[in-house]
C-alpha cells in the first residue's frame, strides 16, 4: 500500500517559539511537512510562491503586513494554497475580515494539537475555487482602516 504524500505548509510568525511549537505539532503526525518558515508577512508572501504549499499557517499579528494583508497575495499568486489564520479568540473582527478575503481557517496557541492538525487538514480540502471574494476582494484590504 502507498503511503499518502504529506500535505506541504509554510509556518509564519515573528516568534521562532511559536514556529517551532507549530512544526512539531503538524510534522509530529506524520501528515504535514512543513517546507519553509517565515517571520514575517512579506517573507510568507515570497515562501507561498517559491513552494506553492498546502497551507500557509500565518500569526494574524505579524508584520509589516497582518495576516490578514497577506491574504489576497496569496489567494491571486497560489490559489491552491489554504490560509489558515494564528490568533487568540479576542480578534474575532479581524477573523471575520480573514474568512471574507478567503482564510479557510483559524486556531489559537491554547487549541490541542490533533485540533490544530484538524483546522489544517480541513482547510486544505477546501477547494481554493470555493473561498468567498477572495481574488478580487484585494483591493478592500487597500481601504479598510486598521488593516494598513
Amino acid at each position: 500500500m502507498a503511503t499518502p504524500l504529506a500535505a506541504t505548509v509554510v509556518v509564519a510568525s515573528a516568534s521562532s517559539a511559536d514556529r517551532s511549537w507549530l512544526r512539531r505539532i503538524l510534522e509530529a503526525s506524520g501528515e504535514y511537512l512543513v517546507v519553509d518558515e517565515a517571520t514575517d508577512g512579506v517573507q510568507a508572501i515570497d515562501q507561498v510562491v517559491r513552494h506553492l504549499p498546502d497551507a500557509l499557517v500565518i500569526d494574524l499579528p505579524i508584520a509589516p503586513l497582518s495576516g490578514v494583508e497577506v491574504i489576497p497575495s496569496v489567494r491571486s499568486r497560489s490559489p491552491g494554497t489554504a490560509v489558515v489564520l494564528l490568533a487568540e479568540p479576542s480578534m474575532e473582527a479581524a477573523l471575520r475580515v480573514g474568512r471574507w478575503l478567503g482564510a479557510m481557517g483559524s486556531i489559537t496557541r491554547q487549541e490541542s494539537a490533533e485540533r490544530i492538525r484538524s483546522t489544517v487538514r480541513a482547510a486544505c480540502s477546501v477547494s481554493a475555487a470555493t473561498a468567498p471574494a477572495a481574488l478580487t476582494a484585494s483591493a478592500a484590504v487597500q481601504g479598510t482602516p486598521g488593516l494598513r
